[in-house]
């Protein structure tokens, strides 16, 4: 007896080896990319909005395949309660027609179900939308002219700062663009 449930705990403890090193692996991965995310703030250039009260986090980030940022973001105000104002705020190596692009299709595709490969296929076919008009926008107290995209769901602006970076705002923001001022 004693025998048998020897085995039958041997039997069952690799299973939770196994559950440990998976979540182990997984934290693991988890500082990988912490530490790459904030290298990469440390040597490309961010932005926030200045004077902004609320909630405020990391959006979405990508790497090229050196680790190298390829866009990083900073969310402000909180994405899930569909009544409170919401910026993002990109820092991008992609052109900034083609982050406009993939956000508007994320808007598009919100809260419905998704065919993933029917999805990638025509997000990677469509055209860079044209912007609607120009607004200028504060970055570090100075205005700057953003090409401007107007959406049903809010708006998208972008500023190309140098040859390798371009800022980019994707909102649902109603109270105006020049309320906003950006800064470092």
């Amino acid at each position: 007896m004693l025998r048998r449930r020897l085995r039958l705990r041997l039997a069952a403890e690799p299973m939770g080896f196994r559950r440990r090193r998976e979540v182990k692996r997984f934290w693991k991965y988890y500082a990988g990319v912490q530490t790459m995310m904030r290298e990469a703030s440390a040597t490309a250039p961010m932005w926030g909005v200045s004077g902004w009260t609320g909630l405020r986090m990391t959006a979405q980030w990508s790497f090229a395949d050196r680790g190298e940022l390829a866009t990083g973001g900073l969310q402000h105000g909180d994405a899930e309660d569909p009544d409170a104002a919401l910026v993002l705020v990109f820092t991008t190596r992609q052109s900034p027609g083609q982050l406009v692009k993939e956000l508007q299709f994320g808007h598009v595709l919100e809260g419905r179900p998704l065919d993933r490969e029917l999805a990638m296929r025509f997000r990677r076919r469509a055209p860079e939308p044209a912007p609607t008009s120009g607004v200028e926008i504060p970055v570090d107290g100075r205005p700057r002219g953003f090409r401007y995209w107007e959406a049903d769901t809010g708006w998208q602006a972008a500023w190309r700062f140098d040859d390798r970076y371009a800022l980019v705002l994707d909102t649902r923001y109603r109270s105006g663009r020049a309320c906003l001022d950006l800064r470092a």
